[in-house]
């Protein structure tokens, strides 16, 4: 399914592993993903109260209602692409047993409060605004870093101390940990 909707599926996989490692604490479980590795990570969280904290980058759609903000942005030209992209997962909804994941935006609202860090490639405009109208249903919850002079997934490549930085202290703050002790 290469729109990757069993991909919730693989994530809490991954998290019952996690879990049977007897060195793993529970309460320090979060996903990184890039590209649909953070869609998945994202619909999986909005299901999964296992996942603490999600750092999602280049995560735009996986279903037609993640295109929603389109003839916003766009008007009769989004209008139409919003048409085409309902027509192109319908039909791909009736030619496949897999069911539609959860929008990413109604999924950072089912897991909110837990936190979700959105990583924007800044030359790519469609992910600026995906993440704008995913952040637009928990904005309490859901931090975006739209990053300048950046592509798809590429922020580690072209600022890497700059996403060490963001990614680390985010978990840090997500998942109440400080240097000295582990958990706050």
């Amino acid at each position: 399914m290469d729109f990757g909707w069993y991909g919730d599926q693989d994530v809490t996989a991954a998290v019952s592993f996690l879990q049977a490692q007897p060195a793993v604490n529970d309460e320090l479980i979060a996903a990184v993903g890039l590209s649909m590795g953070g869609e998945e990570a994202i619909g999986a969280a909005a299901r999964d109260q296992r996942i603490r904290a999600v750092v999602a980058e280049g995560a735009t759609n996986r279903v037609s209602a993640d295109k929603a903000w389109l003839s916003d942005e766009f008007g009769w030209r989004g209008t139409l692409q919003e048409g085409l992209e309902r027509l192109t997962y319908g039909i791909t909804d009736l030619l496949t047993v897999a069911d539609q994941p959860i929008a990413l935006r109604d999924a950072v609202a089912a897991s909110a409060p837990r936190p979700v860090l959105l990583i924007a490639g800044g030359d790519r405009a469609d992910e600026g605004h995906a993440g704008r109208y995913i952040q637009s249903a928990a904005p309490g919850t859901v931090d975006l870093w739209i990053v300048p002079g950046t592509g798809h997934t590429d922020a580690l490549d072209t600022h890497p101390a700059q996403w060490e930085h963001r990614v680390t202290a985010f978990l840090a703050d997500a998942l109440h940990l400080d240097e000295q002790n582990g958990l706050r």
